[in-house]
């Protein structure tokens, strides 16, 4: 009768099989795996083109071009205003001349005589202005001088005086006031201008 040896050959073949085939596993999913990564690697993006700003060193830009370039010629000195004569040419137009003329505003004449006795007349009321300012200043003396406007009807339109005494301001206004208050010989041919000078001191 023979018995069965366990570890026979045929049980020892079975165990190097599975050996074989676990290393071709093996072989496979690591074939497998570098193939993956390998992939993975090579789907990154390509690096973005070189701007077009950025020109070599020894590259000549181009620059568009606009419109045509123009010469300008150099500027002359300036040699001032020149008038050309009247008969300079044919093309040449005649000058034209500003003539001013000032108009007096007040053409008319008066009677200076007439006009003179009306100021004597009221006299009293222009030194009066001189005396009232003369007890605040003993010494204020000096020149007034009076420019009236005389208008059509005898009446004062306009007076301004000049003189160091219209320096005080108190007898300017009252002399002023006075003068505004006469009337006056009517002018002939519309309204007059006079001018009248008057002197000031304590003892005149």
């Amino acid at each position: 009768m023979s018995t069965t040896n366990p570890s026979s050959p045929s049980q020892g073949g079975g165990g190097a099989k599975y050996a074989i085939f676990g290393l071709l596993l093996l072989l496979v999913g690591g074939g497998a795996i570098y193939m993956l990564t390998r992939n993975t690697g090579s789907t990154q993006p390509p690096p973005p083109p070189p701007r077009r700003a950025e020109v070599d060193a020894g590259e000549t830009q181009i620059h568009p071009s606009v419109g045509v370039e123009i010469s300008l010629p150099d500027e002359l000195p300036d040699s001032g205003i020149v008038e050309a004569p009247y008969d300079a040419g044919p093309n040449t137009g005649p000058r034209i001349r500003y003539v001013y003329r000032y108009v007096n505003q007040c053409p008319g004449s008066v009677d200076t005589n007439r006009v003179r006795a009306v100021i004597q007349t009221n006299y009293g009321g222009l030194r009066e202005c001189y005396n009232r300012q003369l007890r605040t200043n003993p010494a204020l003396q000096g020149r007034v001088t009076a420019m009236i406007t005389i208008n059509t009807n005898g009446t004062v339109g306009q007076i301004s005086t000049g003189g160091s005494l219209t320096r005080d301001r108190v007898f300017k206004s009252c002399f002023e006031a006075n003068i505004s208050r006469m009337r006056f010989p009517v002018p002939r041919g519309g309204c007059a201008d006079f001018e009248q000078a008057f002197n000031f001191s304590p003892g005149s």
